[in-house]
């Protein structure tokens, strides 16, 4: 797979940027984040376990030379696991300045959303789910889920990442 950026066009007005959104699947869901947080898209790879690290975190990952944590979204959203498919990818991105990778089920498209298509995250779900969505939004009859990717690991678990 190619850098997030070879696949973007970086040549677009800046100014929408910040409204543009990867989305992705996990379970048959769809989720996103916005585009300004991906640094990469990897293919699916088998990482290296870390001994202290969570048990969402199956250990790490060598992309492009840097050695990269990687987050399982199912296991941290306590989804069923899945076997991994040919559309298994990992999104890297950055998170207090340490390089993240998040196991997905798929990348899906990006897509411009206004933020009239954005709602807040629904009340009823509880205040440790609402700390990683930002919001939820309907775009050509879909709904997505926005995701924080820094909020989703506590910080007991970053700390843990940090010191190895």
């Amino acid at each position: 797979m190619n850098d997030f950026y070879d696949i973007y066009n970086e040549d677009e007005e800046e100014d929408l940027e910040h409204m543009k959104y990867l989305t992705f699947t996990l379970a048959e869901r769809l989720y996103a984040l916005p585009i300004t947080d991906i640094i990469q898209i990897v293919e699916n790879q088998v990482a290296t376990p870390v001994l202290e690290y969570p048990e969402y975190v199956p250990g790490v990952i060598n992309s492009k030379g840097r050695v990269v944590p990687v987050i399982d979204l199912r296991k941290r959203f306590s989804m069923p696991a899945a076997e991994a498919t040919k559309k298994s990818c990992i999104i890297i991105s950055s998170v207090q300045g340490i390089d993240l990778g998040f196991l997905v089920d798929g990348v899906d498209a990006v897509v411009q959303l206004q933020e009239d298509m954005i709602s807040p995250p629904p009340a009823i779900t509880n205040e440790k789910v609402t700390k990683y969505i930002t919001g939820v939004a309907t775009f050509n009859k879909n709904l997505i889920i926005l995701l924080d990717f820094p909020q989703i690991l506590d910080d007991n678990a970053l700390d843990i990442i940090k010191s190895n």
